[in-house]
């Protein structure tokens, strides 16, 4: 399972929209990679009628638990995004525990160890491609539109994290029993330490940089004595890493120009201005929240009202996430959420503790680059990859505090368990196969200029990019009737757009009210659009000028625009 995830399915690319979640084809073979093995897990347990588990399993499921009952006692707005986030939690719980039902004795550890040094080196070097050789690439794997080490997860600090971790592992192996010893194991280190090392360094990712300066120095502090034991190796691992830092200097000056400027950078303040109103936000629905799914159309109205009492400070035109997964989860789930995630951390820390100074301490280092990853963004969304290597992480501490419960059931009744697995495995894989090609679905319907019609038939019959793709078909139905001057189809956009845009209030559909407007009511000049617009929208420059406009009558600056 882990090969399949780590090895395979981290390295599929077709050319797709980017974005988040199954918007990414590798992160949909990664799912049905992980649905296989999950399936294969329970079988086994079903098999042998025993089902293995951690010792604080309550704590490691409150989260999860809490999260669910909050998004039932609070509205939902958007049934498909809360179903498939709930889903994607469920997924990552059904993982943690498929892995318990493998039992796996020490060199199957070793093995998974191995397999994402391995995973380190491979995209270790793909970032160096992307950064040096980026036409061996072309229309094999993503690209920037600059030189910068972006690997298949399409985002540099996903990448830079992912990178951070593998040489945390890297380093770990080196401590273990069965790595002491023969020179393969020596030499995978040698040449994934330096190649992921300057890749970071190349990439300017401070998330990246930074998870290395604080996990390195816990894992040398309590793994020591093991070091000590292959201290030539890890010498020259380590010297071959610190001379990537002259050839890698350009993206560690960046990185460095980043922090020394960030207090003065305008931008710098946004962090403040977003913690501010998620604050004011999560005041307002102190218990549940506002319902997973409905951060936009929680944070957008609040955010225009604390502008219009801050006008000076700074804020992004528009977001979609407030770039930290707790303040995330404290918005949209409310004190539930926050519980159950407190409860969870405690029983993670409490693994930790367990597992004593010496393999707590080399576990934490290992998940910590991570985690601090998720205070600043939402990787887990991004890359599913991150999801199930932080949770395999997870789980090295857990196995420790194992238990077994004996599955006393009929042969009846065991049939029917494996008959629910079997088809549980079919019918998702049977989903993720329609959402691939509901991806490439949308992504040609928007790339592709050549493609006959009809267009985007599979994805909006597919439930997770139906959203989406009925997004992109009433726009261009818009453009196409402003073009064509067919007034029936901009009026039948007017009309979507002013439901849809009570739940999910994007920027986006504002700007394209206002030339609507325009289109159907020349005399007023979308003044009334934009008048809506800047209700929701009051930090935006582009709408201030035009509101500006409007209250001076100034029609010929209104005919240029």
């Amino acid at each position: 399972m882990l090969g399949g995830l780590f090895l395979v399915s981290s390295f599929y690319y077709v050319p797709n929209t980017g974005g988040t979640g199954l918007h990414l084809p590798m992160n949909i073979v990664a799912w049905l990679t992980a649905c296989w093995g999950i399936g294969i897990a329970f079988l086994l347990s079903v098999v042998r009628r025993v089902f293995y588990y951690p010792r604080h399993w309550f704590l490691i499921l409150a989260f999860p638990g809490l999260v669910i009952l909050g998004g039932l006692l609070a509205d939902v707005n958007l049934p498909e995004e809360w179903f498939f986030r709930q889903l994607f939690i469920l997924g990552g719980v059904a993982f943690l525990f498929a892995l318990f039902q493998f039992n796996p004795n020490v060199k199957a550890l070793d093995g998974g160890l191995v397999i994402i040094v391995v995973a380190t080196f491979l995209h270790a070097v793909i970032g160096i491609l992307q950064l040096h050789y980026p036409v061996v690439l072309q229309n094999r794997l993503p690209l920037a539109s600059m030189p910068i080490p972006i690997g298949v997860f399409q985002q540099v600090n996903n990448h830079a994290s992912f990178l951070a971790t593998g040489i945390v592992v890297t380093l770990y192996t080196l401590t273990r029993p069965s790595f002491r010893k023969g020179w393969l194991s020596g030499l995978l280190v040698l040449f994934t330490l330096p190649a992921a090392f300057y890749v970071i360094l190349q990439s300017g990712s401070r998330t990246g940089l930074l998870g290395l300066v604080l996990a390195i120095p816990i894992l040398f502090i309590c793994r020591r004595r093991q070091f000590f034991e292959r201290k030539w190796i890890v010498l020259v691992a380590v010297l071959l890493s610190l001379s990537t830092v002259f050839v890698g200097r350009y993206g560690l000056d960046q990185a460095s120009a980043k922090v020394a400027t960030a207090a003065t950078n305008p931008a710098s303040s946004a962090r403040v201005t977003i913690y501010s109103i998620g604050l004011e936000l999560l005041a307002k629905e102190p218990l549940h929240g506002h319902g997973i799914g409905n951060f936009v159309r929680a944070w957008v109205p609040q955010a225009a009202d604390y502008y219009r009492r801050n006008p000076g400070v700074y804020m992004p035109e528009s977001i979609s996430h407030p770039h930290n997964e707790l303040l995330f989860w404290v918005i949209e789930g409310g004190a539930i959420a926050v519980v159950g995630l407190v409860l969870t951390i405690f029983g993670i820390m409490y693994g930790l503790y367990r597992c004593g100074f010496q393999r707590g301490g080399g576990y934490a280092a290992m998940l910590l680059p991570i985690s601090l990853h998720t205070q600043v963004e939402l990787p887990f969304y991004t890359s599913v990859l991150h999801w199930f290597l932080w949770l395999f992480l997870l789980f090295l501490p857990l196995r420790h505090q194992v238990r077994a419960v004996c599955l006393r059931v009929s042969g009846s009744f065991q049939r029917l368990m494996q008959i629910v697995i079997v088809l549980f495995v079919f019918f998702s894989s049977l989903f993720l196969v329609d959402v691939l090609d509901a991806q490439a679905d949308l992504n040609s319907s928007l790339n592709d200029r050549d493609k006959p019609p009809p267009h985007l038939q599979v994805a909006l019959r597919n439930p997770y990019f139906k959203p989406d793709a009925e997004l992109v078909a009433m726009r261009t139905n818009l453009y196409s009737g402003i073009e064509s001057n067919e007034t029936e189809r901009v009026v039948e956009y007017v009309k979507w757009a002013d439901g849809y845009i009570k739940d999910k209030p994007v920027l986006m559909l504002y700007i394209d009210l206002i030339k609507a407007e325009r289109f159907l009511r020349p005399e007023t000049y979308g003044c009334g659009a934009v008048k809506r617009a800047l209700r929701m929208y009051p930090h935006v420059a582009n709408l201030q000028e035009r509101g500006l406009e409007c209250r001076s009558q100034s029609m010929p600056n209104l005919l240029k625009r």
